[in-house]
């Protein structure tokens, strides 16, 4: 079976913030296997499993098909949040 992970590559998250990725429920009428979300990730830099269980790449064609991705940005720690702009880079990949 397959599995897809996300990791952040690039760039800082501001000190007291944090970033959540969620994969959703699979939506379409792919026949095989699509894979099963893991819940609500805090992305950092090393790689965890969005998607396991995935018994075939292909979750179809069209809109609203496959695993919807839901980003949250959150305050971890109040006193640690500084006013500033940051840009990171999210890692996505198909493992065995």
């Amino acid at each position: 079976m397959k599995s897809v992970t996300a990791e952040i590559t690039s760039g800082t998250i501001s000190e007291g913030l944090q970033i959540q990725l969620q994969a959703g429920a699979y939506s379409g009428t792919e026949g095989s296997n699509p894979g099963i979300p893991a819940g609500n990730l805090i992305l950092t830099n090393i790689p965890q499993v969005l998607i396991s269980n995935i018994g075939t790449c292909n979750t179809g064609i069209g809109v609203n098909v496959g695993h919807q991705l839901t980003y949250t940005l959150s305050i971890s720690d109040y006193n640690s949040v500084k006013s500033s702009s940051s840009t990171i880079n999210v890692l996505f990949t198909i493992i065995q």
